[in-house]
Formats: C-alpha cells, structure tokens, sequence
C-alpha cells in the first residue's frame, strides 16, 4: 500500500510541477480557505465575573471592541470589566482640533445593557474571522439572549445587531459620550440632540466645532430617558443599525449578509499563510483582522496605534503605520496601500509648510529661541510628522507641537519607504510620478537640508529641535543613529528612481555617512553621537536593529550583528524579561531577517513570559503588563511580519524561502513581493515546493539560481533549504 500511495504522489507532483496559470490559482486559492482563517477564530465557552480581553470589530472607518455580554461596558461596569481597556464607538469622521492645534479622534457613544443579566449561564461567545461577526449567546434564569454584531465594509458608516430574545431582556441604552477626558488635561463637553421619525433616532453629537451624524434605525421600541435612547427588546429577533454621517438605505439582514460576503471574498482573494503552530497561525489571522478593521482604502484617516479599539492615543503615527504597511504590500491588499500614500501626496504642500516652520524655532526652558541648523538656515523639503493631522496642515501644531518626541527627525525615511514599495508593488509609472515619486524626492530633500559634510569626510546630521527614536536617548544630539539610516535610505531611492538629476546623493553615499563615528567600544552602534558607555542598557528601543527591521539599505555589516546579538543588554529591562512599546516585535522581525531560529523561538516565547500578549493570544499589549493599551496594532503589525519573512522574504534583494523556519511545515498562497512574484507553496521537512508566478517582467534570484520570467508567466520550482 505504501508503494502505491508512493506512485499516487509522484502522479500528482508530475501534475502539479506542469501546472497551468488556471492551476495555479487552484492551488493558491485553497477550498479550505475557511477553515485555514477560522484557526484563528475566538471561541468562549465560559463567563468570567471579571475583566476579560474585549473583542475588537470595525471596517477601516468606524469599529470599537465589546465586552463579553456581547455589547459595551455600562458606565456602572467599567470598573469591574475595564481593565483591558475601554469599549465605546469609534469614527475617523469624528474627531477636533484641539490643545496645542494638535488633532484628536473622540469617542461617539455606547451601545450596552442598562441593567446587566446577572448569573450567566449557557455562555458562548464567537468570533469569526471570516465572517466578520461575533456572535455572544447566555442565558440567565429561564430568559436567553443572542447577539450579533457586524461593521458593515461596504456601506462603512454603518454598525449592525441583531438580537434573539426568548423570554425578557434588559434595555439596551445608546448614549452619547457628553463628557470626554482627552490628551494634554483637555476635557471635551459633547452635546446631542435629534428627533424620532419611524422609529429611527436622526440626531447629532458636537464637540467644540465638530458636528457629527447619528441615526439609530430599529424594529423594537425606542424612547429617550434620562441615559440616552432607550431600546426595549421584543420576544424574537431584534434588529438595529447604527449610522455615523451616513444614510441606512438597506436591511439588517442585507448588511450583515454584504459583510459576510465582503470578509468571505477577501480572505480568498488575498495573501494566506498556514503555520503548523496553533499559537502563530491565530496571531496571523488575528493581526490581518485587526489591519483590515482599522484601516482601508477610503482615504479618510489614518489609525492610532490601537486602532478603532479607542486605547490609549486618538491621534495617528506615520512611523507605527509603516510597521503594518509592508503586510498591506505582501498580502496584496493595494488598495489600502496606494490609498494612504495617495492621503500623504495629497497634503504634501502643507508638509513643506509645516516642515519650515517646525524648524524655525527651539524651545529651551520653555521660551521659544531661533533653531540653528548645522547646514542650512532653511530646512526644504518633507519632515514626516510624529503624529499627522485628520485635517489639514493649516495652523497644525501652532506654535509649537505638545512635546519633544514631536521633532523625531527618523520617521521620514518610513515615509519614502512606503512610497517606494507601494510604487514597486502597483507597477504604474503614472501612479508613481504622481504620487510615490514627490515623497521620494521630498523626503530625501528634508535630510540634504540638515546634512554637512565634515573633516573627518563623512556626512553628518544635525538639527535642533530634535530626538531619536530611542525616546530615552536624550534630545538635540548630533548624527541619531536612526536619522542617518533614513537619510541612506532616502538618498537610495532618490538615486534609484532617477530622482537625483545633479549627483549630491550619489556623492553622499559615496563620501558616506557618519555611522562609523557611532561605533562603539564594545562593537555597537551607538544611538547618537552623545551617547556613551554609561548609557549601556538603558534605551527604550533598539535603534541598532533598524538595517534588520525597518529600512532594507543594504548588506547588513558585523555592527549590526553585533548589536543584534547585544538586543537584550543594549534594551531596558529585556532580560528581565520586560519590553517597552514594540521593541519585541523589532527583535522578532530582526531574527527572521537574521535566519536566527533559535534567537527568533527565545523572543517569541518571551511574548508570554513578559505579559507583553494574553494567553489566549487575542491581541498585544503596547508594553510589557500595560493592560489597558491592548490591541496595539502596531506590534501586531511587526507579529505578523516576522511571521511571514519566516517564510518568504526579499528583504536581501534575493528572495529567500523559509530563511527562518522556527515550525515543522507551513503552506503559503498569493504572496505578492517585491521582486515582481507572487509566491505559493509548502515547506516541510526542510523541502520546499513552490509555483512562482510574475505580475510583471522580471529576473531574480534564489537559492543562489537566476530567475527569468516574463509578466503572467508561471513557474515550479522544487528546492531544497
């Protein structure tokens, strides 16, 4: 039996390593697509009297997390339940300018219970990714609820419930945050008011200037009390949809039914991976969840560091975008990708304003003093903002931004990345002169204006105010580490696109830039040039392994080794184990671009001894034990790269399958990478069988073999690792 089972599989790989393009898509769309994105799903069995992880939804536009009775916390509730952070609507469309002209997403309102059922009973709650829904089922005493919840992907203002009573239920009370703590000691006063019309609340919410929309449509009883809208649930099933500056112009079920279709349609026709490991398979589909609920290709705004979960910061930060952008890429979800860097080239001019004003000026004791360039009294071009407006760049962060950590002059290098990859990934040359190429030259404009060359014959940078991205590194330093890697990058891209008509980069690179000058005694990059020995160990983040996890400018050298190698003494606490914000994920991504298995399976462990993610790997916290800033998408987002690179990575220039393969076997479809193939195929056994299929012409390299392939050609390829 044993030998025709061996003949059975010859026959089969004869067919499979002559398979057509029609073949191809048979085998990187797998029918068991549901079942591969369903590892992921959540799945409780029990009530917990206790704070438990949220569950988060959204569409890119509007979203939130809910509790475990399938709604919001109560406000009588937080306390009990709010540990793992708040639950409340959240909308790009809703947010204000504020202290310090800065920009703040606020929160809309609550959906919950207003008088929670006590005694649970009969208790599941689910999540399913493929569906986009999560269904919470209970009982208590001889009553039983079901509730369904939804964000509506294509008609994106819209929330959806539907609620199977049998026996009574409590009210569900909609009410409007009217007062709101908000960032820098601001308390915001929102105001609600509207009017029923066949049982649909039409009202607004406001906020200083901001005047937002809010409809209630239901089939069950809605009054206004003293909480806010009451609604009384009949026996049976219960609708309700909620719109935020938007019209309900369909059903409950015909919502709920789009988003089921529109999360089916996506997890087939994007990239996939299945990891012989229940632990990273969840955390993979998890974190691709999370991207899509927080982000899409409207154009609109761009997610805080948690997303539409609502924790922590309501304001967006380019360089935590860039650690999930590269996902965008791989997985072939273009849209979203070329949407945002459409949204940066879109406000490029107010960029430039708002760069030469911000390098102006120095505050020293708080007044505010002429800042003095090293090279230039005018500093061109484009500065990326540590966190970028929802509006416009008129007047934003006038006169001064709200703190140091504003003038981190290494996020413009993630900007040109972004729009570098996005306009290898698209393939447009129209696209990209439109809108890739103004960041490209912009952004390596910014550096020239802060870079002098000096005696010692290398390029060096500096500009006041300013700060690294190791936030404990000391502020105004001369030649930060992570400054002088995005300013390589810049000047590479520029170069590489035909964006440098006089030279000056070429020279640059050429000549060099000051990296050598921060080497230290103990063979590591120093984080700057004020940087000693007596700092060793005390940073936040390690900018030593940028070349390995953020910006890809060439072959990596022994000082970058040697600093990978010192992550854990060069960081904070690490040993211990503790991390701050992201800096395991930085780790994690830096061990696959290593191939370091066994470097790569310590720091993955270490994500459950450190309480840096929850055991039932639901989400990541944004440090170490920091409960109430769940749902970090950023660090989701350098998760879900390691865990791809593990398996397929251009990082080099080559690409290199299972670089690093911490599992027993994985299958992988419609990879889309930036060497002009998409990727599909397993790894077992240290084997790999692989269809390789170019979306455009292309030649390239792997195992050490040249690759030629013409645009919509397909090619099998067997290897070893």
């Amino acid at each position: 039996m044993r030998h025709i089972g061996y003949i059975f599989f010859l026959i089969m790989t004869f067919f499979f390593v002559n398979c057509n393009s029609s073949n191809y898509q048979k085998f990187s769309k797998p029918k068991d697509i549901n079942a591969i994105t369903s590892r992921g799903d959540i799945n409780r069995t029990a009530f917990k009297d206790a704070a438990e992880i949220p569950l988060y939804q959204g569409n890119g536009r509007f979203g939130c997390l809910y509790g475990q009775l399938g709604l919001h916390h109560s406000p009588e509730s937080i306390g009990k339940f709010g540990k793992y952070g708040v639950t409340q609507f959240m909308h790009y469309g809703h947010f204000f300018r504020g202290k310090y002209n800065n920009d703040y997403l606020l929160p809309l309102a609550r959906i919950y219970w207003e008088n929670e059922p006590q005694d649970i009973t009969s208790y599941n709650q689910h999540q399913s990714f493929y569906d986009g829904t999560i269904t919470t089922s209970f009982s208590f005493g001889e009553n039983s609820i079901k509730v369904t919840t939804w964000f509506d992907p294509v008609d994106r203002n819209i929330a959806g419930y539907t609620i199977d009573v049998k026996g009574k239920a409590p009210n569900i009370i909609m009410a409007p945050l009217t007062t709101i703590k908000a960032h820098y000691g601001q308390t915001v006063n929102q105001q609600y008011s509207g009017e029923f019309s066949e049982n649909t609340w039409k009202g607004t919410v406001q906020a200083n200037e901001t005047t937002t929309e809010f409809l209630v449509k239901t089939d069950s009883q809605i009054d206004k009390n003293d909480k806010g809208l009451a609604i009384t649930l009949h026996e049976g099933e219960n609708t309700i949809l909620v719109s935020v500056n938007g019209k309900i112009n369909k059903s409950a079920d015909q919502s709920l039914s789009d988003t089921q279709s529109w999360w089916n349609e996506t997890w087939q026709n994007h990239g996939w991976v299945d990891i012989d490991d229940d632990a990273a398979q969840k955390i993979w589909v998890r974190s691709i969840a999370y991207f899509l609920s927080s982000f899409n290709d409207d154009g609109i705004g761009l997610a805080p560091p948690c997303g539409l979960a609502g924790n922590l910061w309501p304001f967006a930060f380019p360089q935590d975008l860039s650690y999930i952008f590269p996902v965008f890429l791989s997985t072939g979800h273009l849209d979203i990708a070329k949407s945002m860097i459409e949204y940066y080239a879109n406000r490029i001019e107010g960029n430039k304003a708002y760069t030469k004003r911000l390098f102006k000026t120095e505050i020293i004791n708080g007044k505010v003093y002429p800042a003095k360039p090293n090279s230039t009294t005018s500093v061109d071009g484009v500065f990326c903002p540590w966190v970028y407006p929802y509006g416009d760049f008129k007047n934003f962060h006038y006169p001064t931004p709200p703190n140091r950590c504003m003038y981190e002059i290494h996020n413009t290098g993630y900007l040109s990345r972004m729009a570098f990859e996005t306009s290898v990934a698209l393939n447009d040359p129209v696209w990209s002169k439109t809108y890739a190429e103004p960041l490209i030259s912009e952004t390596a404009l910014f550096y020239k204006s802060i870079c002098i060359k000096e005696a010692d014959g290398y390029w060096h940078i500096f500009i006041t105010p300013a700060m690294g991205q190791d936030e404990m590194g000391g502020i105004n330093q001369k030649d930060y580490l992570d400054a002088l890697y995005g300013a390589q990058y810049c000047f590479q891209k520029a170069v590489e696109c035909g964006l440098d008509p006089d030279g000056e980069y070429q020279q640059i690179l050429k000549d060099g830039l000051a990296f050598p000058t921060l080497v230290s005694p103990k063979g590591y990059y120093f984080t700057c040039e004020g940087q000693t020995l007596s700092q060793f160990g005390t940073q936040k983040h390690p900018p030593q392994l940028n070349a390995l996890a953020f910006l890809p400018v060439g072959k990596v050298n022994d000082v970058v080794k040697t600093s990978y190698n010192l992550r854990y003494e060069l960081t904070d606490k690490a040993s211990t184990p503790f991390f701050w914000g992201w800096t395991l994920g930085e780790f994690l991504l830096a061990g696959s671009r290593m191939g370091d298995v066994e470097g790569w399976k310590k720091d993955w462990d270490n994500a459950f001894k450190a309480d840096y993610m929850d055991p039932d790997y639901i989400q990541i916290f944004e440090s170490s034990k920091k409960w109430y800033g769940s749902f970090y998408i950023t660090t989701h987002g350098l998760f879900a790269q390691t865990l791809l690179e593990n398996i397929v990575s251009t990082w080099n220039d080559d690409l290199a399958i299972g670089h690093c393969m911490p599992w027993d076997k994985v299958r992988f479809g419609q990879i889309h990478t930036q060497l002009g193939v998409d990727v599909s195929g397993n790894i077992e056994n240290n084997h790999a069988d692989l269809v390789l299929k170019a979306w455009k012409d292309t030649e390239f390299r792997m195992n050490g073999k040249e690759y030629t392939l013409k645009k919509g050609q397909t090619q099998t390829v067997k290897t070893d690792l």
